[in-house]
């Protein structure tokens, strides 16, 4: 299956070359099916000058597939297993870009909506997502006003990064090609200045375009990259958004236990719920509260396994 599959990928890459090659084969067997055949029409000299033919093109052949072919598809192969990291973390980028504008962003006939999730009047979208192969592996993330302004240059060092890359030029012309357009995609810019202009009167009906491309190429980019990772978003609820905000949390890098990053999530969950119902605590209380429940749910585990 391999071979077949070698020689299919052979001819789909070089077609032309393929098929001058098959017919140069079909020359030369004819011309030793029929060697001892009587001939009628005296083409003799023309077809053993065009089997010579055949026979030449055949070895060139065989010296571009063992000289030239599989030495360039070693290099590629290996060319796409350096870079594979950075594709992948280019498309999730892409791909949770493009979610978190389907889920928060309402292009209107003028103007958009903006549907922010942060608490009260805060502007930050959170949101939960996990892989379509892998809906129970969830990950939270939250995005202020400043971050997704920043968008386009991450996503140009992204894409920067993998061009700039030593082993870059083993690839595939038809990649690099998609990188170029990707390049030129203005999604990320159009996000910003959609922010910016949202309650006023423009018409941003044309950045639908932009969506559209911009979908098209990564789904080429990933077909090219063999990755076949797809995502998708979750009802965020309260203790989501304690998740994706601690990596902002200072008290988080002084952790040092499983059991401390849990006292941490409950207080940051529990300071999430006295907010919304407008309580007010202090910080020991929190925190004697959480190590109570941490405790709790600690022995409640250690008993089921017992």
């Amino acid at each position: 299956m391999k071979i077949i599959k070698a020689i299919k990928q052979f001819y789909l890459t070089n077609k032309g070359i393929s098929i001058i090659g098959i017919i140069s084969l079909m020359i030369s067997m004819s011309y030793v099916l029929t060697y001892k055949m009587p001939d009628y029409f005296g083409i003799e000299p023309l077809y053993a000058w065009l089997n010579n033919i055949a026979i030449s093109y055949i070895a060139a052949m065989i010296f571009f597939v063992v000289q030239v072919y599989i030495p360039e598809q070693k290099n590629k192969k290996q060319c796409m297993e350096v870079l594979r990291n950075n594709f992948i973390d280019l498309v999730k980028f892409i791909d949770l870009s493009i979610l978190v504008y389907q889920k928060h962003i309402e292009i209107k006939d003028k103007g958009a909506k903006l549907l922010w999730n942060g608490d009260g009047d805060e502007e930050k979208i959170y949101i939960k997502y996990s892989s379509c192969n892998d809906i129970n592996n969830f990950s939270d993330r939250s995005y202020t006003k400043a971050e997704i302004f920043s968008f386009a240059n991450q996503y140009n060092k992204k894409i920067e990064k993998i061009k700039h890359s030593s082993v870059i030029k083993f690839c595939d012309y038809e990649l690099l090609e998609v990188l170029t357009k990707l390049e030129t995609i203005n999604f990320y810019k159009n996000i910003q200045y959609i922010i910016e202009y949202a309650n006023t009167e423009i018409n941003f009906q044309s950045f639908k375009i932009s969506i559209i491309d911009l979908q098209k190429l990564n789904d080429k980019l990933k077909k090219l990259c063999g990755i076949d990772i797809k995502y998708q978003l979750h009802e965020v609820k309260e203790i989501d958004k304690v998740y994706a905000d601690l990596p902002r949390s200072n008290v988080i890098k002084n952790i040092t236990s499983i059991q401390e990053l849990n006292v941490e999530i409950q207080k940051q969950n529990i300071k999430q719920q006295l907010k919304a119902q407008g309580v007010a605590a202090t910080d020991k209380d929190i925190n004697t509260i959480a190590q109570c429940m941490v405790e709790s749910a600690t022995k409640k585990n250690k008993s089921e396994e017992n």
